[in-house]
């Protein structure tokens, strides 16, 4: 390789060749670091309990025990697939929320940042980021950091989001030790068909049809698991993003190149990559990758599966049952068989006794059980046996609370997965402003209520970070249980409380499946009236509360929805439309009122005469 290439800087290159040139060698000088490399491929096969043929990592670790790889074989029980998953368990338990706040009284910028949020939760629920987010959780404790792409789809005016691996994500170590990187590579191999159908200009073509392709052998080394699948010809996209060096700056450049040469170029004036990481714990001195779980408790597993190894082999080659007669019993050895049911006759007054000897040492058994709870206790997990209640809780509450207070020492992972869920907030949005400054037009779906969406423009949905002043805040997106037992439990306390006074509230917070027709319309009056002040209030669209509404729900509702929306500034109009409203409602509970009191009144005195008909003559006269 032309070390020349590697002074060049990729982004700041004037023609596409210079450009793929320099990336390419940037590209490469990265990828070739194995270091890395091998603990994932180390680490991804010890998790699945498969044979390891090669492995600096394990190799290292081995030497400790006067062994190396031909002397490790599948663990009899598997540490590390057991510390990560509880890990990850109590990670993703909750699913967190970005809130974004406004930091003055601006109406539309409340109105705004509620939108966002709603695009933001429906966006993440479009693209199933939940799940993939708890496959980045995964890669995380596993392998040290886990990763997706929130991005621009390509050649589609929508957002999307993919999984990425850590082992086809690159970053400049010497960047990423002392800050954030400054350039960022992803690779994918593609079958070359499917990549021609996404390059189909003729000197993409080109470059495609000149690119090097995965070989089986080659393959075979990257999935062994998988050695002797046939493979479809797939070639290596790598894709390249160089934000502005500071803010305003036009040196910011994405590409998408192969191996035969450039296939896309455009500027890149976001701020930020289009990538979202987690990290289970930091690793000091690189601020990009973290610590594995098995790097913490390696040598625990090591010494573990050892310790069972040498329990099977002292139970297999111990000895039996010793039988002690005395000589007086006169009983001689062939007398003594395996065989059931067997009579000894002896003689004397000292019978034979049968001494029964463990198969196994109580010491190795403590050993084993000791290495195990260390393991837990390294990674903060109290006690050998994890996921068990502690002693004497009788209500799923305690439970809950119970292990609330025993993942305390995860605290920093749990803060890192709220993180995560406020990242993806800022580069869905990043992504979206992306698309709409090159498209106007560009609108997203929103959903209005739990029941319907609707169109909007991206002006009313994206708070701009320029100038817009607000802050983002990460809650729980629910508070309550998610098992149905638990969640009714905290619905009935908040009842208890005070809380929650309406029926329709409860089964509202409740949201069991089971019940979702009944509660549709249990819920159908509390529904209406929500509907009517969101529409009076976010669109200015007028409405009048009829006999068949519930009149005092909608006048207690729209009374708390104006007195918020008056502290909080709204437009004067929007207001008045709520007033009006209010004052139908207190109109028409006093009819209802007069008339129940006159119907209470003719109850009493006897049956009411009936009402004149339009000539004004009683219907009942001859």
């Amino acid at each position: 390789m032309d070390d020349n290439l590697l002074a060049n800087l990729w982004w700041e290159a004037k023609s596409d060749r210079d450009v793929f040139e320099s990336a390419l060698a940037d590209y490469e000088t990265l990828r070739d670091v194995e270091a890395r490399q091998d603990r994932f491929y180390t680490y991804e096969r010890i998790y699945r309990n498969e044979d390891i043929d090669r492995s600096t990592t394990l190799e290292a670790e081995l030497l400790r025990y006067g062994r190396n790889l031909d002397g490790y074989s599948r663990a009899s029980y598997n540490l590390i697939a057991t510390c990560t998953d509880n890990i990850v368990s109590r990670i993703v338990r909750n699913k967190p929320r970005a809130v974004y706040q406004v930091s003055d009284a601006n109406w539309s910028l409340r109105r705004t940042a509620k939108n966002q949020q709603k695009w933001v939760d429906h966006i993440a629920h479009k693209e199933f980021f939940p799940s993939i987010g708890r496959d980045i959780v995964s890669d995380g404790c596993l392998l040290g950091v886990g990763h997706a792409k929130i991005a621009k789809k390509f050649r589609e005016s929508a957002v999307g989001v993919w999984y990425v691996h850590p082992g086809d994500l690159f970053t400049d170590p010497v960047e990423t030790a002392s800050g954030q990187p400054c350039r960022m590579f992803q690779r994918q191999f593609v079958s070359k068909d499917i990549a021609k159908r996404w390059f189909p200009d003729k000197k993409e073509q080109k470059a495609l049809e000149n690119s090097s392709v995965l070989s089986q052998n080659d393959f075979n080394e990257r999935r062994p698991e998988l050695s002797g699948t046939p493979i479809l010809a797939q070639t290596e996209i790598v894709e390249a993003w160089h934000p502005p060096t500071y803010p305003g700056a036009d040196d910011g450049v994405h590409i998408i190149f192969c191996s035969g040469g450039l296939l896309f170029r455009e500027a890149w004036k976001r701020e930020d990559f289009p990538i979202v990481s987690y990290r289970w714990k930091r690793r000091p001195g690189d601020t990009f990758h973290g610590i594995a779980v098995p790097e913490e408790i390696m040598g625990l597993h090591i010494d573990l599966n050892f310790s069972i190894q040498m329990i099977y082999e002292t139970a297999e080659t111990s000895g039996g049952n010793t039988i002690v007669s005395p000589s007086s019993a006169k009983i001689s050895k062939a007398e003594f068989t395996n065989a059931p049911d067997s009579i000894w006759e002896y003689q004397g007054q000292v019978p034979p006794t049968v001494l029964q000897h463990p198969k196994v040492h109580m010491d190795l058994m403590q050993l084993a059980n000791d290495q195990e709870s260390r393991a837990y206790r390294r990674l903060g997990l109290d006690s050998a046996t994890p996921n068990q209640p502690s002693a004497g809780l009788e209500t799923g509450r305690a439970v809950r609370m119970d292990f609330d207070a025993r993942s305390m020492a995860l605290t920093q992972a749990l803060q890192n997965y709220e993180n995560l869920y406020k990242d993806f907030g800022d580069k869905a949005t990043s992504a979206g402003r992306q698309i709409w400054e090159k498209d106007k037009k560009f609108s997203v779906v929103v959903p209005r209520n739990k029941y319907s969406v609707e169109q909007m423009n991206w002006e009313d949905v994206s708070l701009n970070p320029r100038t817009d002043s607000f802050v983002i805040k990460v809650t729980a997106g629910s508070q309550l249980s998610q098992h149905p037992a638990g969640r009714i439990d905290d619905v009935n306390n908040m009842v208890m409380m005070g809380a929650v006074t309406e029926q329709a509230e409860m089964r509202d917070l409740m949201s069991l499946a089971d019940l979702e027709n009944s509660d549709s319309l249990a819920t159908a009056a509390l529904d209406a009236v929500k509907w009517m002040c969101e529409e009076m209030l976010d669109d200015g669209i007028s409405h009048k509360p009829e006999p068949y509404d519930d009149l005092d729900l909608c006048l207690s509702t729209a009374n708390a929805v104006y007195l918020r929306a008056r502290s909080q500034k709204a437009p004067e109009d929007r207001l008045d439309i709520l007033r009006a409203f209010l004052d139908e409602c207190n109109l028409l509970i006093s009819q209802r009122d007069i008339q129940a009191a006159a119907q209470a009144e003719g109850a009493l005195v006897g049956a009411t005469p009936p009402s004149p008909d339009a000539a004004g003559q009683n219907p009942s006269a001859i």
